[in-house]
């Protein structure tokens, strides 16, 4: 059964590890995200410091934040990579 057409994907690596993390220490109906994806939002939201997090395979804990609310942007221009 089934084709040698199909090709299953799995996310590795330590951006993936650190994401469970944040997301497995959240409060419920929260989004919990790291100073380095705070960062890449370029103020698109309102953050909330959650101070450092241990997380497993990381020498250092990691700043986490809670996103408060979006706040915009008057122009996705500047959201260019």
């Amino acid at each position: 059964m089934g084709s040698d057409l199909r090709v299953e994907y799995t996310a590795l690596g330590d951006a993936v590890n650190v994401a469970a993390r944040m997301e497995q220490t959240a409060e419920p109906d929260t989004v919990r995200v790291t100073g380095h994806t705070l960062s890449l939002t370029q103020g698109l939201f309102e953050a909330k410091e959650l101070g450092p997090i241990e997380v497993k395979g990381k020498a250092e804990p990691v700043p986490a934040y809670q996103v408060m609310r979006y706040i915009g942007t008057e122009s996705t221009e500047d959201l260019a990579p």
